[in-house]
Order: structure tokens, then sequence, then C-alpha cells
């Protein structure tokens, strides 16, 4: 965590330093920059009647400003520099797959525990497995833009180490995030209508084809849809699914009582042990959907501010055209991966998918579609050699 700090803050303070010189600073002031202004300025302004601890909100507030780095990034940051990053994202994506899979095998024996790669717990696995999805995506997209057969065929086998060790490390999120990425893959590059649909149930079928036969994969989804049908309303349940579902129940009541505003930033935390006692629920910090805790705390107002930044940010990525494909499969991991976890307010998650959503912005932004000028839509995608 304190690389990933260590890197995004200082790409920041860099874009910033590097767009001052270059006399353009005024180029913050774009519509995605803004919307996301708004929503933290809100987030700010109901520490006015939360209950929570000041140390909670200083918190909270910190997490929920680090996207407003994300614009500055893109902007100062070369789209050549940034393509090498990403194509170096890739392979690392492709070293710790490779490590997962060797480790699945047996071979590595006592000596597996010591690789990083398989050290991580909690949530931070849970970020992993999203990384590898968006490894396996871009290698996918690489492969397509790539110049030659030789190079086709390395990005091909990047994407395909990527998600064997997906496939067959023990977290649900990326396995759900990467047919959607590989969904969006055809559906901006096949040319026609008849042409995507028919990829898209490739993609589909591709997808049952390598998922179904895995023991691990059907365990995983086994156990959660008997969790779901075993769930009962109680303090007590002790299921991963089930306690998801209960969370959703209680911040739902929260939302109801204060509907317009919320209970103000980093509330949802004394509210929650309020309302639960005993067992495993007890224990969470966060009700694991980033949507329901934005509802919770800043109310209707707080979320449509969210929305309407995702909203934006979805119509700069389509003026940028062909080139932001890549950071439109960022943007569809966090939106994603917010109905399962709390993608922004933690950082285990906020910080890796941030940076990679700087890089691949600094890719799209060329040409100058991010300051209002409609970008050309041919096919002008990067391609990796």
């Amino acid at each position: 965590m304190g690389l990933q700090y260590t890197a995004y803050l200082g790409l920041a303070l860099a874009s910033i330093a590097a767009l001052s010189r270059a006399g353009r600073l005024a180029q913050l002031r774009q519509p995605l920059f803004l919307a996301l202004l708004a929503f933290w300025c809100w987030l700010a302004a109901s520490a006015a009647w939360t209950e929570a601890p000041a140390p909670a909100v200083v918190r909270q507030l910190w997490v929920y400003a680090l996207p407003l780095a994300l614009v500055p990034i893109a902007l100062a940051c070369a789209a050549g520099d940034a393509s090498r990053a990403l194509r170096h994202f890739v392979a690392a994506s492709t070293l710790v797959a490779a490590v997962i899979a060797v480790a699945a095998t047996g071979w590595l024996g006592t000596w597996g525990s010591l690789l990083p790669p398989l050290q991580v717990r909690g949530n931070q696995r849970i970020a992993m497995s999203l990384l590898l999805a968006l490894g396996a995506g871009f290698a996918v997209l690489f492969a397509i833009d790539a110049a030659s057969p030789r190079a086709r065929t390395a990005w091909a086998a990047c994407a395909l180490v990527c998600m064997a060790g997906l496939a067959l490390q023990d977290r649900r999120s990326g396995m759900l995030v990467l047919p959607l990425l590989l969904v969006l893959l055809a559906l901006a590059k096949a040319r026609t209508w008849p042409g995507r649909a028919g990829t898209v149930g490739v993609v589909a079928l591709a997808t049952a084809v390598a998922w179904v036969p895995l023991d691990g994969v059907q365990q995983r989804f086994a156990e959660g849809f008997t969790e779901l049908r075993e769930y009962r309303a109680a303090d007590d349940v002790a299921t991963s699914w089930g306690m998801r579902v209960r969370m959703a129940e209680v911040t739902l009541q929260m939302v109801r009582e204060r509907p317009v505003a919320g209970f103000g930033v980093g509330a949802w935390l004394p509210e929650w042990r309020q309302r639960v006692s005993g067992g495993l629920l007890e224990r969470q910090t966060t009700p694991h959907n980033e949507y329901l805790l934005v509802a919770a705390q800043s109310g209707a107002v707080g979320l449509a501010l969210l929305v309407a930044a995702i909203a934006v940010a979805l119509r700069v990525l389509w003026r940028c055209g062909a080139r932001a494909v890549a950071a439109q499969m960022v943007l569809a991991t966090l939106v994603v991966a917010g109905l399962f976890h709390v993608v922004l307010r933690d950082a285990k998650f906020a910080l890796p998918l941030l940076v990679l959503g700087a890089l691949t912005g600094a890719v799209a932004v060329r040409g100058g579609a991010w300051r209002g000028a409609r970008a050309p839509r041919q096919d002008t995608s990067p391609r990796p050699q």
C-alpha cells in the first residue's frame, strides 16, 4: 500500500507541476474533474451533520479525494509513457498469474507460501483478482492491435496465462468482471452490429467452456448460491453472500431513515454497530457496496453526484474514440466492482484501479478530446510491439 500511495501521489504531484510549467492548469476546469470535485465537496459538507469521530471523517474524505488526482495525471502523462506502463502492468499480471498457476500444481511445496502473490489476504486478494481480470483484458486488446504476428501471439499467451491464474485463485470478483470486459472489448472492436452480437456470443460460450470444467470455479459459485438459498434475516449469519445480503438490508434501512442527505461522511460504521450485535456481522466496517455506502452517508444527493460523475466519465471516454477502450474497461471494473465492494472507500481497491484509470486516460486523452473537441472515431488504438 505504501508503494501504491507513493506511485499515485507522486504521479499526481508531478503531473500538476508539469501542467503548471506548461501553463495548462486551466485544463482542469473540465467536466470530469468538476463532477468529481462536486461529489467530494458534498461529502465534505456532510461532515457538518455526521456523528462519526473526527479521525474517521478525515480518513474518508482523504480516500474520496484520491479520484481527483486521476484527471491531472491523465492530462499531463505522455500517451507513449502511459502505454508502456500498461504493457508493464500486463507483464506483471502475467507473472503473478503464472505464480498462482504453478502453485496450484503443488510444485512449489512450502516455498510457495513465501511468494508475495500467495501471501495477500482479505480485500487485497480480491483486488488482485480484479487486477488479473484487467491484465487479461488488456492483453487481449494488445493482441488485437498488435502490428506483427509474433507480438500478437505473445500478447495472446499473456492473456491465457492471466485467465488461468484468475481461474485458479479463490476469489469470484475477477471471474465475474472478466467476461464483461471481453464483451465490452468485442462491442468496441467489431465493426457491425451482427459482428458484435456474434462476438459477444463467442465470448459467452468461451467463458462457459473455460470456467465450467474447473472444479474450483464451480465450487466457489455453488457455495455462493447455496448461501443465498439458506439465508435468513438475522444478525448471526456467518456466510459470505449471506452477510452481504444482511448488510444491504440494514444499510437500506439507514437510507430510508435519511434519504436526502444521509447520516454524514464516516457515519455508516457507528450506525451499523448500533443496529447489529454479535457474530461476524458486527466486525464488518463497510456494507461491501460503494453505492449503498454513499447513499447511507450522503443521501440521494451524494449518490446522484456519484452517478453523474460516472456518466460524465462515460461521455468523456466516448468522445475520446477507439483509444479509450482500455479506459472504458477500467471504468467498467470500477462500476461493477462497486456493487460488491467499496472500491472508492477502500484504498486497496482504489489506488491500483485509479493508477490504471489515469494511465489509460492518458492514452485516451491524445487529440484534446477531454478539452471538449470531439476526437475522430477511427481506430487509432496503440499498437504494442
